[in-house]
């Protein structure tokens, strides 16, 4: 199967599909114009089961466009967040393989690339994979996901049976579209929705289209949330039935400033590109705004090695993963048919579960999410640097920022303007440490790891 195929077999041809500022498409034209670029692919690129293309485009209509045809030609779709240095640019380029580069920008260029893959691309092309996209740290460590059309059909059908998105609604996006692409935009186009497309990122405006357009479902981090609530004034949004958030923590306080402020609960939900959306808290949003919820019908939940009423928590149900694409390991391979999240949970009397922390120290800033070891890699390039730690501390509006504790050679003063300009060749900003602190010793464990600080997160 091929989801784009099943998309345009669903389509109501003339209902709107996306609002992009002053671009309207219904679904007929969101067909036509991926059949152009269908079309464009297939006259520069010789096509062939497995080869992976790599989108990079600004957040948008073409975006979307692009995505769609990258799949309908049958080649696995490569997102490409524009917010990555051109170092991390190449280091995702590498890890994929990544055959062609799809650049859309004031024009379009498909750009071939020499490919040494890591993995046997006879198996991966067995999958017939329509996605790869990057892990946020619910394993520990960033790795690829591969994501076949059969189990992407599978996770749309099974968050919806919990969403109950169609025809009528009208979705505002505000997250980063490389990042939400697969369990967002193709659920809402499979199920005859139509999307609303922000690309300002100013609250203000945010509320304006979502009145001018009589949205009904809002999905966003706590962040996009705590702004709209802060730049309310005036609007009501009267046809809000469903705010999703996802991607970090979600407070209590802001719940119900949120609550008050448009007569709507913020609903929390668990995501992880590995398994789609498998725990949302619908009917407990008022009463226990901080859980994550119950599993969606269709999936399980469980928590192991339980003390003091918080264990490990385990999930299994449809639409999870194919393949770990570095190193390469099957999903079907696994001797056990759950998946180890990486997070600690509890659950309450009602059986709702909520988060409290991660086995690892994923810092969350602003729903991004950021590996302290990559940040630390890059400040130990600098001789006078004997060992560093980079930790999450909170922030009122980002939920956290990065702060790098540095143990320097002989302890010497710290070299912060080196420090920070290291960090700026190598990282996108915002994963440069907003806080740079001169220590006398890295606590370390026995072994001489870095003994972390204990974060909590979610995806």
């Amino acid at each position: 199967m091929n989801i784009v195929d099943e998309i345009w077999k669903r389509m109501n041809p003339s209902a709107l599909a996306l609002h992009d500022g002053k671009v309207s498409m219904s679904y007929q034209q969101v067909h036509d114009e991926v059949q152009q670029i269908v079309t464009l692919i297939h006259q520069q690129v010789d096509v062939f089961p497995g080869m992976r293309i790599a989108l990079v485009c600004a957040t948008g209509h073409r975006y979307i466009i692009a995505g769609l045809a990258i799949m309908q030609v049958g080649a696995c779709f490569v997102p490409v967040p524009d917010e990555l240095s051109q170092v991390e640019k190449q280091d995702l380029l590498t890890r994929t393989a990544t055959h062609v580069i799809f650049q859309i920008d004031q024009s379009m260029q498909l750009i071939r690339r020499e490919t040494h893959p890591t993995f046997d691309e006879a198996n991966f092309a067995s999958l017939n994979p329509a996605l790869i996209r990057f892990s946020s740290g619910t394993t520990g460590s960033s790795k690829g996901v591969v994501i076949s059309h059969h189990k992407l059909h599978e996770r749309i059908c099974a968050a919806n049976q919990a969403l109950c998105i169609g025809p009528s609604d009208r979705i505002m996006w505000i997250l980063p579209m490389a990042h939400h692409f697969a369990v967002s935009i193709i659920l809402y186009l499979y199920h005859g929705a139509c999307t609303v497309l922000d690309q300002t990122h100013v609250a203000e405006t945010i509320l304006n289209e979502c009145e001018l357009h009589d949205v009904t479902v809002m999905y966003a981090a706590p962040y996009h949330y705590s702004l709209l609530t802060a730049n309310a004034k005036n609007i009501s949004l009267p046809h809000l039935r469903l705010a999703v958030s996802t991607a970090s923590a979600l407070s209590s306080a802001l719940a119900e400033s949120f609550y008050r402020t448009f007569a709507v609960p913020l609903t929390q939900a668990m995501g992880i590109i590995e398994c789609g959306l498998p725990l949302i808290n619908l009917g407990g949003e008022l009463e226990a705004p901080e859980a994550v919820g119950h599993p969606i019908a269709c999936y399980e939940a469980r928590l192991c090695h339980v003390v003091d009423g918080v264990g490990e928590l385990h999930l299994r149900g449809p639409g999870f993963f194919d393949a770990y694409l570095d190193p390469w390991s099957l999903r079907d391979e696994a001797n056990d048919p759950w998946f180890v999240t990486g997070d600690m949970a509890r659950q309450d009397a009602t059986g709702r579960y909520y988060l409290c922390g991660k086995r690892v120290a994923v810092i969350n800033i602003g729903g991004m999410k950021l590996f302290p070891e990559e940040v630390e890699s890059v400040i130990s390039q600098h001789p006078l640097v004997k060992r560093c730690r980079v930790i999450g501390i909170p922030h009122a509006m980002l939920g956290q920022i990065a702060c790098a504790e540095v143990e320097t050679i002989d302890h010497v003063a710290l070299p912060t303007a080196e420090l920070k300009q290291l960090c700026r060749n190598a990282l996108s900003a915002w994963k440069v440490p907003a806080m740079f602190q001169h220590s006398s010793a890295i606590p370390t464990t026995a072994s001489g790891k870095i003994l972390r600080h204990h974060q909590t997160s979610d995806d």
